[in-house]
């Protein structure tokens, strides 16, 4: 995200919680912003993976290990051996 679109979403936010809550300082409201964008963007991956499962897009996790194991040419993972 660009830094203009960055800025104007805290402005948006400062907005809105400074009309809710009280601040004590600049400092406590940017690391509120901060920790819900973080959030907010968790869930929206979260999301997107569970619809990359439901669409198929997705291999079972043995699998994938067994075809970067033959890629890399070994019979078997160093740490079974």
């Amino acid at each position: 995200m660009s830094t203009q679109k960055l800025l104007a979403d805290f402005n948006r936010f400062a907005q809105a919680a400074i009309s809710n809550a009280p601040y004590e300082s600049i400092d406590e409201l940017y690391q509120q912003w901060r920790q819900e964008r973080e959030l907010r963007e968790l869930r929206d991956e979260i999301q997107a993976g569970l619809q990359d499962y439901q669409q198929g897009k997705c291999r079972p996790a043995n699998e994938v290990m067994e075809d970067l194991r033959n890629t890399l040419g070994y019979s078997q993972w160093p740490s079974e051996s």
